[in-house]
């Protein structure tokens, strides 16, 4: 029975103790930098997925360079599952700290702080350099602003599990809010850039470089200084047509040289509805026959409609600078080529004052620019010349 008692007793005087040790822990302070000292940021932070790239052949010359609606190059992020978010193990990471307190933590690391997303030409084995056209400095975009401020940090907070942002809403006043790059080459054309030998393996890279080093082309990478590997996801194109059409685009993620999924790039040939669209030029409406009406026509099903408006996202949003013609009506159909058939597309620009990609290819012609628009000889030098094309891709 003694026994007994004093076996409560010891058992009550330790649950007493360990309970004061527990309290004691519990009210000890926490570091003054609220426990930040303590995460160890070191794995990249972000993920990014892009859903549509484009590719216009002609020339952009210094008017037309950087207006809406002209590029060489361009890729976005616009649908529901694309953009960006933090990788799964970051989101561990700051699973309970403040909007403030994760800016903070990206904005210590190594890794990330002061990231931005960057759209260049880059080669394989030499990802620490953007390249240019010959004679020229690099050609790269800026997508975003650096990501690890406070506000941006918002929208990625937002996000429920498994979903992306692609448009920076919290974030009010700002010019660039998609996640979207564009890149034009100073009047030179995507076929005679990737043509030269030393441009053979060339990739149209989305890196991140951090806007707080010395070098605003240097990547960010697994490890640093890695010109293998850096974070990012690059582009390998192959062109048709002379130049003027991609025929074929593969992804690859530059961490670990890894497939990025698979893309499309529609022909009209072997699939029903082209995404690959002859650029008219002005004044040869009548001539091939282009639709300025609606670019929703009765009759399109839901995935053309759908595929016409991933055209105006990437290529006029502000639906100002292009007409767009999936080749639909009848008159169009008899005005080009069977070549083209089935299913050729046009664009047509709605300002003739300047807007004109013809102008800015063929301004050393001294003839007058005709364009046969069932041309496939890419060769030659004088007129008429085969046309320009607008190819659109995207990802399955």
């Amino acid at each position: 029975m003694i026994s007994s008692k004093i076996s409560k007793m010891i058992l009550a005087i330790s649950f007493v103790s360990v309970m004061l040790l527990v309290f004691q822990n519990c009210g000890a302070p926490l570091p003054e930098d609220g426990g930040l000292s303590s995460l160890n940021a070191t794995d990249f932070a972000y993920d990014l997925k892009v859903d549509t790239f484009a590719y216009m052949s002609c020339g952009i010359n210094s008017g037309l360079s950087g207006r809406d609606g002209f590029f060489n190059f361009k890729v976005g992020a616009y649908g529901d599952q694309s953009g960006l978010k933090f990788t799964d193990t970051f989101k561990k990471l700051v699973k309970y700290r403040t909007d403030d307190q994760i800016a903070e933590i990206l904005s210590n690391s190594t890794k990330n702080g002061g990231a931005q997303i960057k759209m260049s030409f880059r080669i394989p084995g030499a990802l620490q350099s953007a390249l240019g056209t010959s004679g020229s400095t690099a050609l790269t975009s800026d997508i975003l602003y650096p990501l690890d401020q406070a506000l941006i940090v918002q929208d990625f907070l937002r996000l429920e599990e498994g979903e992306r942002f692609n448009f920076l809403s919290s974030v009010s006043g700002l010019q660039n809010r998609k996640v979207e790059g564009a890149i034009d080459l100073g009047g030179q054309t995507g076929g005679a850039f990737y043509s030269d030998p030393t441009s053979r393996n060339i990739l149209l890279a989305l890196t991140y470089n951090s806007t707080l080093s010395d070098d605003d082309q240097e990547a960010i990478a697994p490890e640093d200084g890695s010109r293998k590997n850096v974070y990012g996801t690059g582009f390998q194109l192959g062109f048709s047509d002379g130049g003027r059409q991609i025929s074929h685009l593969e992804e690859v993620n530059l961490a670990d040289d890894s497939s990025n999924g698979s893309w499309s790039c529609p022909d009209g040939q072997t699939n029903t509805t082209s995404m690959r669209f002859v650029i008219v030029k002005p004044g040869d409406t009548n001539t091939v026959g282009v639709d300025l009406g609606s670019d929703i026509k009765g009759g399109m099903s839901n995935s053309e409609i759908e595929i016409v408006k991933m055209v105006r996202e990437i290529l006029d949003p502000t639906n100002t600078k292009w007409y767009i013609d999936l080749g639909y009506s009848s008159s169009a159909n008899n005005k080009v080529g069977p070549e083209h058939h089935p299913g050729v597309s046009f664009i047509y620009p709605k300002s003739s004052s300047g807007d004109d990609c013809y102008t800015s290819s063929y301004q050393s012609t001294s003839e007058d620019l005709v364009i046969d628009y069932n041309s496939r000889n890419y060769s030659t030098k004088v007129p008429p010349f085969p046309p320009e094309y607008l190819t659109v891709c995207f990802k399955l």
